[in-house]
C-alpha cells in the first residue's frame, strides 16, 4: 500500500517540494554591461566587452540555444555570461548556490546555461584547434630556430594536471596525483604563439605523462603529425565538478576542451582601443555587427523575452553607439 500511495502521491503533483519564492538581489544587468569599467568586467568575466561580443556572435546561432517550447530561452549573452563567471571562479567562488544568486535564478539553470555554452563551444573546435598542416610547421619551426636556436622545433609539449575539489566517487584512488589531489591529467601542445594546437585528455590523475605520450596521436600517427626531423619540446586552477559516474567524466572533459577553444579564440580576437592585433589568424571569424545584448536594462525580462527582428535592429544600433564612444573616449 505503500508504494501505492506514493505512486498516486507523485502523480497527482507536479512538485514534490513546497514552491516557495526566493528572495532575489537587486538586479545588476546595467551595471555589468554600461557602468562597470573594462578591468573590472574582464576580472568579472575573463574576457573584454568586445571579446564577449565577439564570442556571442560566434555560438549565437547554435542549434542549442533554440527550443520548440512556448517560452524561449534565456538570451544567449546572459547565458555567455553565467558561463564564462563560472570558468573565472575557483573555490567557494564557484559555487552553484553562490552563483544562482549573483545571476538572479534557479541552482538548475546555471547547469543548463554552462553546458550548453560548452556545447556550443566545442563545435568551435575543429577550426580553432587543430594540428598544422605541412606548410604551418615548416612556418612555425622557421620562428622558432629564430627565436631560441632549436631546429626543427614545431612546438611545446607538457602534461598538466586539471585538480578536482572533491574526490572522485568510483575507483576514486585512481584520480589521487602525485601533486597530493584527486584530478585528470592531459597533454597538451601550444606552438610559440601560445595557442594550443592539440589536446589529450581523459586519463585519471594517477596517470604519468610518459603514458599519456606512448596512447595519444602524437606517438600513435607520427608520419601523420611529424615530418623529417620534427619533434615537440617538453618543458586550470581547480574543477568544482563531481565525478560521479562516466557522464560526469566526459561532462569535465567537455569543460575542459571549451576552455581550450575559448583560450585559443581570445589570442586573437582584438581588444577594445587596440591599434591592431598581435598575430591576426584568418580563422578566426569576425562579428559583422552586434548582436542582440541590451533589451531594457531588465535581467528578468531578458530571460523571457522572445527575439524580435525589429527590436533586435535596434538594440543592435544602440550598442554600436555605445561601444563607438567607449573607444573613441
Amino acid at each position: 500500500m505503500d508504494f501505492i500511495e506514493s505512486y498516486w502521491t507523485i502523480n497527482r503533483n507536479r512538485y514534490l517540494n513546497p514552491r516557495q519564492p526566493v528572495p532575489r538581489a537587486p538586479d545588476s544587468l546595467d551595471v555589468w554591461l554600461n557602468q562597470l569599467d573594462e578591468k573590472r568586467f574582464t576580472q568579472d568575466f575573463r574576457v573584454t566587452r568586445h571579446q564577449f561580443i565577439e564570442l556571442v556572435v560566434l555560438i549565437q546561432d547554435h542549434i542549442v540555444f533554440f527550443n520548440e517550447f512556448n517560452v524561449s530561452q534565456t538570451t544567449v549573452w546572459c547565458q555567455l555570461m553565467a558561463t564564462l563567471y563560472r570558468f573565472g571562479c575557483d573555490g567557494n567562488g564557484a559555487s552553484i548556490w553562490k552563483q544562482a544568486r549573483h545571476f538572479r535564478c534557479a541552482e538548475g539553470t546555471i547547469e543548463l546555461f554552462t553546458d550548453r555554452c560548452i556545447t556550443a563551444l566545442i563545435t568551435l573546435e575543429a577550426d580553432v584547434v587543430s594540428w598544422p598542416d605541412v606548410n604551418e610547421r615548416e612556418e612555425i619551426s622557421a620562428r622558432i630556430e629564430e627565436l631560441s636556436g632549436l631546429r626543427q622545433c614545431i612546438g611545446y609539449v607538457d602534461g598538466t594536471l586539471f585538480p578536482f575539489s572533491t574526490k572522485a566517487e568510483h575507483d576514486g584512488s585512481d584520480y589521487y596525483s602525485r601533486k597530493g589531489c584527486y584530478g585528470m591529467v592531459g597533454l597538451v601542445v601550444c606552438n610559440d604563439h601560445k595557442r594550443i594546437r592539440y589536446l589529450y585528455t581523459g586519463w585519471a590523475g594517477c596517470c604519468h605523462d610518459a603514458r599519456l605520450m606512448a596512447n595519444c596521436e602524437l606517438q600513435l600517427c607520427k608520419n601523420k603529425m611529424f615530418h623529417g626531423n620534427q619533434y615537440l619540446f617538453f618543458s586550470l586552477k581547480g574543477l568544482r565538478l563531481r565525478l560521479r559516474n562516466e557522464r560526469g567524466g566526459g561532462r569535465i572533459v567537455a569543460w575542459i576542451r571549451a576552455c581550450v577553444v575559448l583560450h585559443n579564440l581570445l589570442l586573437y580576437v582584438p581588444r577594445v582601443g587596440d591599434s591592431e592585433v598581435d598575430n591576426p589568424n584568418r580563422w578566426i571569424p569576425v562579428a559583422k555587427e552586434l548582436p542582440d545584448l541590451v533589451d531594457d536594462g531588465n535581467f528578468d525580462n531578458a530571460l523571457i523575452r522572445n527575439s524580435d527582428t525589429e527590436g533586435k535592429r535596434k538594440r543592435l544600433r544602440v550598442m554600436k553607439i555605445l561601444l563607438d564612444h567607449m573607444t573613441s573616449t
